[in-house]
C-alpha cells in the first residue's frame, strides 16, 4: 500500500511538474507546518486528506509536517502512532523560551532542535478562558494552564518567526489582549475602561539604558514581560470586544511613531499612569513594543455546522502573518474572511448519520464493559443514596429550580411548573431505581448515570414537549454532563451541541450517548484512517473534545494558501468573484 501511494505521488508529481510551472515557480503548492497543543492534530490530518485529494486530480502539494508539541502522554503516543518520526516536544512553554537553533525537550526524553516552518497552527488551552468557570476563569496574567500555553505560543512564534500562524480558541478568551501581544502595542483605552481605573499603575517599567522596559505586567494591560518600549502613536479604529464586559478592540493607529526615551528620566522604574502623565498621553494614543518580528493579525468566528458538520462548535481563528508576506497592497484580512466563507460546505447529514451500528464491535465492547464488574461498581457509586434528599447539593436545587419556573435565560427554564416527583421518561429514585420510557434504550448505560443526569433527562424531555417535540421520536440530543442551567436543553433537530471533554451527549430517541470514536467523527476526522490504538473511551472523548473541527480549520488553512492566487487574480480582473468558481464547478468545469 505504501509503495502504490508513493508511485501514485510519483505520477502526481510528474504532471504537476509539466502542467503547473506557475504553481511551483510561486511556491505556492508547498507547506511546512508545525502544531503546538497538538491533541489530534487535526490540522495534520486534514492537509494529507488535502495531499490525497488533490494528487487524484493531478496535482502534487508538497506538504512537510516538521513538529508537534504536546504535554498529555497519551496524546503524545496518540500523535507518535499517526506520524512516525515526526518531531514530538513535550512543553510548549519551554519550546518557546528555547532560543532559535537551540534544543528542547522531547517526549521522549531527549534533546532536538526545535524547527522553524511556514506555518504554525495551535490550539492553545481553553480551560481558564470557558464560559463555564464562572467567577474562576482567570486573565492571561494570571498564568493559569490558558494563560501559560499562550505566552508559550507567542514566544514560540517570536523565536522561530513563523511566516504565518493560525490560533483557535474559545469565543470568550481574550482575543483582543492576545492581538495586542502578538502586534506589540497596547491601546491606552483598552487598559481599563473609560482610560481610567484603580490598578492601571500595576503595568510598571524598569529603566534600561535609555529605553523603559515591562517589569511588572498587570491583568489590565496586554504587554510582554521584557518588551521595551519604542514610543507611542494615535490609536485607530475601535470595535467592540467579544463580551460587553471587556474594552473594546483597537486597530492598530495609523499616526507616526513618536519615540519615547528614558535618557532624561530620574528613577529606575515608573509605572504606567506616571508614564502617560509625563508624556501626555491618553486615550487616544497606543504605546508600540520592540518585537522579533511585525505580526498583523484578523479574527474571524466560525462555527462547525456551517461546514458540513452537525456540531454547534462556535470558536475563533485568529490569522497572523508578517508584513508583507502576501506582497504590498493585498487586503489579507479580507481575502482570508472570503476565502473561509466561500469554502463552506451546507449540512447534509444529521448525528445519527454519525452513530456506529448497534452489532458493530466497538459498540459491542462498550456496552459489554458496561454490563461487567467494572459498570456494575460505577452503577452502585453513582445510583446510591437520594440525590434529591440527604444528598442535595446546588445542583439539586438547580434542577428543582427549572421544574419550578424559576431563574434561566429566557425560554429556558419551563414555562408550566411541573411536579418535583414528575420523572415521566426515567421514573428515576433512590438507591438505582428507575422505569424506562422505551425497551430501546441502553439499560446498562441508563444504571452508570448519576440522578442528577437522569433527572436532567426528564426535565428536558418535559421541555420538549411543552414545545411541541416528542423527544422519543425527534433527533435531539442533550449535553447531560453540565448543570441544567448551563446547556441548551432544546437544540436544532439532528445537531448535538459543542463536543467538550467528558461531555454526556444523551439522544432519547435512540436511549444512548454518543461514543468516544463517534465524537472525532462528529469533529469531521476520519477516525477510520487513524491508528487507534489503547485509548480509552474516556481518552477518546477527550481527544475529541480537544480537537479541531477538521473541515473548520481545513478551510482555515486553504484560504491562506489560496490567498496568493486569489489576490493576483483580483489584480489581473477587478470584476473577479469567488461565485463565479462555484457556479464553473456546479457546471462541471
Amino acid at each position: 500500500a505504501r509503495a502504490a501511494r508513493a508511485a501514485r505521488a510519483a505520477r502526481a508529481a510528474r504532471r504537476w511538474r509539466g502542467g503547473r510551472p506557475d504553481a511551483r515557480e510561486h511556491g505556492e503548492l508547498r507547506l511546512s507546518m508545525a502544531t503546538a497543543c497538538s491533541g489530534t492534530d487535526a490540522p495534520v490530518v486534514a492537509m494529507r486528506v488535502a495531499q490525497e485529494a488533490l494528487a487524484r486530480r493531478g496535482t502534487f502539494f508538497e506538504f512537510d509536517h516538521v513538529m508537534s508539541c504536546e504535554i498529555e502522554p497519551y496524546k503524545q503516543s496518540f500523535i507518535a502512532r499517526n506520524n512516525p518520526g515526526v518531531l514530538l516536544f513535550n512543553d510548549i512553554a519551554e519550546c518557546g523560551a528555547t532560543p532559535r537553533g537551540k534544543s528542547a525537550t522531547t517526549a521522549y526524553g531527549g534533546l532536538a532542535a526545535v524547527p522553524s516552518a511556514s506555518m504554525i497552527v495551535a490550539g492553545t488551552s481553553c480551560k481558564d478562558f470557558s464560559n463555564l468557570k464562572g467567577k474562576d476563569r482567570k486573565s492571561i496574567e494570571a498564568m493559569g494552564t490558558s494563560g501559560e500555553t499562550f505566552i508559550g505560543f507567542v514566544n514560540l512564534l517570536f523565536e522561530q518567526q513563523h511566516d504565518v500562524g493560525i490560533l483557535e480558541n474559545v469565543q470568550g478568551a481574550e482575543w483582543d489582549k492576545m492581538a495586542y501581544y502578538i502586534e506589540g502595542r497596547l491601546p491606552l483605552r483598552s487598559v481599563a475602561p473609560g482610560g481610567g481605573g484603580a490598578k492601571v499603575h500595576e503595568l510598571r517599567f524598569e529603566v534600561a539604558g535609555d529605553a523603559f522596559v515591562v517589569s511588572e505586567v498587570s491583568e489590565f494591560a496586554a504587554a510582554r514581560l521584557g518588551a521595551r518600549l519604542l514610543g507611542f502613536r494615535e490609536v485607530g479604529a475601535r470595535h467592540q470586544s467579544t463580551s460587553k464586559k471587556k474594552p473594546p478592540f483597537f486597530e492598530p493607529g495609523g499616526g507616526a511613531l513618536t519615540p519615547i526615551s528614558s535618557a532624561q528620566f530620574r528613577g529606575s522604574a515608573v509605572g504606567l499612569a506616571s508614564l502617560c502623565e509625563r508624556f501626555g498621553l491618553g486615550d487616544d494614543h497606543e504605546l508600540c513594543f520592540a518585537a522579533p518580528v511585525a505580526y498583523r493579525t484578523t479574527l474571524a468566528y466560525l462555527d462547525a455546522k456551517e461546514w458540513g458538520v452537525p456540531q454547534t462548535r462556535a470558536r475563533k481563528y485568529m490569522l497572523l502573518w508578517k508584513e508583507g508576506s502576501f506582497g504590498e497592497g493585498v487586503e489579507v484580512a479580507r481575502r482570508w474572511h472570503e476565502l473561509c466563507t466561500h469554502l463552506r460546505c451546507p449540512l447534509k447529514y444529521n448525528v445519527d448519520s454519525f452513530l456506529l451500528a448497534d452489532e458493530n464491535d466497538r459498540v459491542h465492547r462498550f456496552r459489554d464493559a458496561l454490563r461487567g464488574p467494572l459498570g456494575r461498581l460505577t452503577a452502585v457509586s453513582r445510583q446510591g443514596g437520594d440525590w434529591w434528599g440527604e444528598q442535595a447539593n446546588k445542583d439539586t436545587q438547580a434542577n428543582k429550580d427549572f421544574r419550578a419556573c424559576r431563574g434561566g435565560k429566557v425560554g429556558q427554564f419551563l414555562k408550566t411548573p411541573l411536579a418535583e416527583l414528575s420523572r415521566p421518561y426515567t421514573n428515576w429514585g433512590g438507591q438505582g431505581q428507575a422505569s424506562l420510557a422505551s425497551h430501546t434504550w441502553w439499560s446498562e448505560l441508563v444504571s452508570v448515570l448519576s440522578q442528577r443526569q437522569l433527572d436532567m433527562i426528564d426535565c428536558f424531555g418535559v421541555k420538549a414537549a411543552e414545545l411541541g417535540l416528542d423527544p422519543l421520536h425527534h433527533s435531539l440530543w442533550w449535553n447531560i454532563s453540565q448543570n441544567v442551567g448551563r446547556t441548551e436543553n432544546i437544540p436544532l433537530p439532528g445537531i448535538t451541541g459543542c463536543i467538550t471533554p467528558g461531555g454526556e451527549h444523551f439522544g432519547p430517541h435512540k436511549g444512548r450517548s454518543i461514543l468516544g470514536y463517534e465524537k472525532l467523527l462528529l469533529s469531521g476526522i476520519p477516525a477510520d484512517k487513524l491508528l487507534l490504538g489503547t485509548e480509552s473511551e474516556v481518552q477518546l472523548s477527550d481527544l475529541a473534545g480537544n480537537a479541531m473541527v477538521m473541515p473548520v480549520v481545513s478551510a482555515a488553512i486553504l484560504a491562506v494558501l489560496c490567498l496568493p492566487a486569489y489576490a493576483r487574480k483580483l489584480a489581473e480582473d477587478a470584476k473577479f468573484s469567488l461565485a463565479s468558481l462555484a457556479s464553473h464547478e456546479a457546471g462541471g468545469g
